[in-house]
């Protein structure tokens, strides 16, 4: 050890630090939010399944498939996707269910499971042979599916429902459910000033989706405003005021 004047030359931190135990790797996770058991659902209604997914997910990569399963644990065909019980293939967090008019009334759980490396095929495949090999969670309970109704059509508008804030030139999913709506129902979307004054219509005689991609144009009037989605003389809007400006305020 180096010294100076026969002294050995030498130095502690100054105060201590602490060495902790490794931390386990976070598995990755999906949880089913919706529908999730206890639900009554319509035949030829539209509704929106929802999921989540924990953070090592990468977001806007993954791609979920999506299907149904009745009270036996079977694949239904023709439940959610094509008629030969082929999977939807979803990038995100949820998917908008026109639920088939043809579905038989019964029990279901939704099913939503993490794809493998590789393309929409190669899931589907792997989802009807292999499911259980899957990273996947389903509804915790069954939900029940009943008759097509003979009532008047409902509309119900998902988003913007109050509070959100768009901004000129980006782009939005804009969602809502319906029930007793026929197949091949044309819906109007419009957003009005918080007033009642000025009417913007996003798009009209569009498909009853459930959702439309608006990217909001120049000339939106900035401020207050509810979105509504409307069906002859049937109609529903945001239950509260959203917000448009040219650049964030939050």
């Amino acid at each position: 050890m180096p010294s100076q004047l026969g002294k050995p030359l030498c130095d502690t931190s100054d105060n201590f630090f602490t060495i902790i135990a490794a931390e386990t790797p976070t598995q990755p996770s999906i949880t089913v939010v919706s529908p999730n058991g206890g639900e009554t659902l319509i035949a030829g209604s539209t509704f929106e399944i929802k999921w989540k997914y924990s953070s090592n997910i990468m977001e806007n990569l993954t791609k979920f498939s999506v299907h149904l399963i009745d009270s036996n644990g079977k694949i239904v065909t023709g439940g959610i996707g094509d008629n030969l019980g082929t999977p939807v293939i979803v990038i995100g967090d949820y998917y908008m269910w026109q639920v088939s008019p043809n579905l038989p009334v019964g029990k279901y759980k939704v099913v939503v499971s993490l794809c493998p490396t590789g393309g929409a095929a190669q899931c589907q495949s792997s989802v009807t042979t292999n499911p259980n090999g899957l990273l996947n969670d389903s509804s915790d309970n069954y939900f029940t599916l009943t008759g097509t109704s003979t009532g008047s059509p409902v509309l119900n508008v998902l988003s913007p429902n109050g509070g959100e804030e768009f901004i000129i030139g980006k782009t939005y999913a804009v969602k809502w459910n319906s029930i007793n709506l026929p197949p091949s129902a044309s819906v109007k979307l419009y957003v009005v000033s918080s007033d009642g004054t000025v009417q913007n219509t996003l798009v009209d005689n569009f498909p009853n989706s459930g959702i439309y991609y608006w990217t909001v144009p120049s000339n939106q009037l900035e401020g207050a405003n509810r979105f509504y989605v409307s069906y002859g003389q049937y109609s529903d809007h945001s239950d509260n005021i959203f917000e448009v400006w040219a650049t964030s305020r939050r």
